[in-house]
């Protein structure tokens, strides 16, 4: 499984840490073209965001962006 804890613009120190992110994120878009990973996506409504965080995710964990 991946987790991605974290991520976000205070991520890392100066230019070394961005550029370590930045390095991160084209490997995992990579990954993705060539299908050695795949996301899979459930959208579902603000309304409905308790119920999916308290449901079994079997193995997933719900991610919100606002």
């Amino acid at each position: 499984g991946l987790e991605i804890v974290g991520m976000g613009t205070g991520t890392g120190a100066g230019a070394e840490g961005r550029e370590q992110v930045a390095t991160v994120i084209r490997e995992f878009y990579e990954l993705l073209r060539t299908g050695a990973i795949r996301v899979v996506i459930e959208w579902v409504p603000l309304d409905r965001v308790a119920e999916v965080w308290h449901r079994d995710q079997g193995g997933r964990r719900p991610v919100l962006i606002p």
